[in-house]
């Protein structure tokens, strides 16, 4: 988290002591973020104006998606919803 700059509210929670977010390490404010942003293949943002709507379409489209969050990447491609058979009895 040291790499996101704090709004002067944030960044005041963060640092106090007696605040709940003392101890909180993500951050979720609509003034520092973090920003959604939808890059193609290249990594050259795409402009849209939702982020969300834009990856869904791009997602039903057939198109394979890599979600970045703290942990690594995510990758997502629409499912082939191939039918199994029924359940097993029980």
């Amino acid at each position: 988290m040291a790499g996101f700059v704090l709004c002067r509210t944030c960044a005041r929670e963060y640092h106090d002591p007696g605040d709940r977010r003392f101890h909180a390490q993500p951050n979720a404010c609509p003034v520092c973020g973090p920003r959604l942003s939808l890059r193609d293949a290249a990594s050259v943002p795409v402009k849209v104006d939702d982020v969300i709507a834009a990856a869904l379409e791009r997602l039903l489209a057939g198109e394979i998606l890599a979600i970045k969050g703290l942990g690594g990447f995510h990758y997502l491609r629409r499912s082939k919803r191939r039918h199994r058979g029924p359940p097993a009895p029980a």
